[in-house]
This record gives structure tokens, sequence and C-alpha cells, in this order.
């Protein structure tokens, strides 16, 4: 008798093991198409709405470009009442060159770099410009330069 108890709960305890863990944290981020980020939430969130924001995991600025655009692909099904805000910021007040960090080319951001009360339905794209002044592009050693920009993605 005890030995069938052993393997009837041994098997219980298998089948606990297979029990999925459910996560806490809505949000999520896909990384898995070709060269573009997406921050969506979790479509399972019932009564709460759903937004996903797509960018370019990386933006490529031309040597002597003195502007370079991104887009911000926002689509949202949030709850009435709901809106939506994305801001773009740049971490730093230049870009590194990646052969000596110590060496800078100063950039700014414009255009739709802060995006707010968008709609409980919405889709539409947003356009980001990384500047560089030609003066600074005149002063810069040639080189890889980089920096990180920063999207915060709000439910108000």
């Amino acid at each position: 008798m005890k030995k069938v108890l052993a393997i009837a709960l041994s098997v219980i305890m298998m089948f606990a093991v297979c029990v999925p863990a459910f996560a806490a944290n809505p949000i999520t981020q896909d990384t898995a198409q070709s060269g573009q980020s997406t921050v969506k939430t979790d479509t399972s969130l019932v009564g709460a709405g759903s937004f996903e924001v797509s960018f370019p995991a990386q933006v490529d600025v031309m040597w002597g470009t003195e502007a370079t655009n991104f887009d911000v692909a926002i689509k949202t099904h949030l709850a009435a009442g709901k809106t939506l805000s994305v801001t773009t910021a740049q971490d730093n007040a230049a870009m590194k060159l990646a052969a000596d960090p110590s060496l800078t080319l100063a950039y700014t951001l414009s255009g739709d770099t802060a995006v707010t009360g968008v709609a409980p339905v919405a889709d539409l794209t947003k356009v980001v410009t990384v500047n560089v002044a030609t003066a600074d592009w005149d002063n810069a050693p040639i080189g890889e330069y980089s920096d990180t920009v920063t999207l915060t993605v709000a439910v108000a």
C-alpha cells in the first residue's frame, strides 16, 4: 500500500511541475523582427486594453547628414477614457566615438519627441529626427559614434 501511495504522490508531483507560471509584467519587448523593436501589452489583460509601439532598433546616421528621421508606429486599443503617451529622449548630449569614448559628436532630437494624448483607438506613425549641426560634423574625427535613445510609453 505504501508503494502504491508513493507512486501516486510521485505522479501528482510530476503534474504539478507542468503547471505554467504566470508573469505579472504585462509589457513585453519583441526584437525578433529584423532591425525593429516593438513594445506591446499582454493581450490577456481584459478590460485594460492594449497598445503596440514599434521603432527601429538601430538608426544609422550617415556621415555629414544634418537630419536623419526614424518612424515610431503607434497602435492603440485602450479602454474608454484612457490615452497613450510616447516620449523620446536622448541618454547623453552627444554620441561617443567607438575608438575613443572621450571624443563626442553633439546631436539633438526633434520632431514628434513627445506624443501625448493618443486616442483610445488609433493607428498612426510619428517621425523623430536626429539632428547634427554642420559645425559639429566639421570638428569631429571620422569614425563610428553611438548613443542610446530611450522611448517611454505610458497609459494615462
